[in-house]
């Protein structure tokens, strides 16, 4: 089985077919981890917000949920704090989420046949759906890191996790080949021994989130395997839905 990193999404043109699993590490994907075993419903993921206003109003009870420079824009209900959405009680709820970089990074990876969002706060529980998925469709698997300025650029947090995901599916599944980034993103997370807390700390973003005064989120993004909840991309007449895997196969 072929296990593919990309870095940069926007380096490359948009993934189709295979398995893909979108990290974006600080934020995004431990925020929706985090909002899915709260147990949100859906999360309908936009790239504007615009965007997200316009859809918000269109869907009555629905909450409106991201950032703009790390911070909630005015009049959205939530951020984009994993920390801050562990503390609620979301069942039965379902939101809007917009971010600078993660739900572009979604949305770009919906022409793949599966998109799973990952974090360090799922990685074995993604890992096992990725590699499930992969083998029963015969695909690849791909491990989109969201990157930073709109997916432009690189950064530590996302290939760390990505060499987690990377290293959970080689120790599952001894033959694997992997492509350059994806052996980088493994080597890179056992240089740190396994240890997120200092990767995130030592990374830009992790760094510019602190001085922001959330460093709580970065501490938090951390931890392994804190929830179950794998979050799906799913295709709909109204757009681009996130739901729980488990939910997507009862529904089934």
């Amino acid at each position: 089985m072929l296990v593919e990193v990309h870095f940069t999404p926007a380096a490359r043109p948009k993934p189709q077919g295979n398995v893909c699993v979108v990290i974006d590490a600080l934020r995004a994907t431990s925020t929706l981890t985090t909002m899915f075993a709260m147990g949100v419903e859906a999360v309908l993921v936009v790239a504007s917000l615009a965007a997200a206003r316009r859809d918000a109003k269109q869907r009555s009870g629905w909450l409106l949920c991201g950032e703009k420079r790390s911070l909630p824009p005015q009049g959205f209900d939530y951020g984009n704090s994993p920390a801050e959405y562990s503390t609620l009680d979301l069942r039965g709820r379902s939101a809007v989420f917009v971010t600078t970089n993660g739900t572009r990074a979604l949305i770009r990876a919906a022409g793949c046949s599966v998109v799973f969002a990952g974090s360090m706060l799922n990685v074995s529980r993604v890992a096992r759906a990725a590699l499930t998925e992969a083998t029963r469709r015969n695909q690849a698997v791909l491990i989109q890191c969201a990157g930073d300025l709109g997916g432009r650029a690189f950064d530590l947090e996302d290939a760390f996790c990505a060499g987690a995901i990377v290293d959970a599916v080689v120790r599952a599944r001894r033959k694997t080949e992997l492509n350059d980034e994806a052996e980088v993103a493994r080597r890179l997370f056992d240089s740190y021994g396994g240890s997120a807390s200092e990767a995130f700390q030592q990374a830009r973003h992790g760094v510019g989130l602190t001085a922001a005064g959330l460093g709580a989120d970065v501490e938090f993004c951390a931890q392994r395997d804190r929830y179950q909840a794998v979050p799906r991309l799913e295709r709909t007449p109204g757009g681009l839905l996130i739901r729980s895997a488990a939910m997507q196969r009862a529904r089934a």
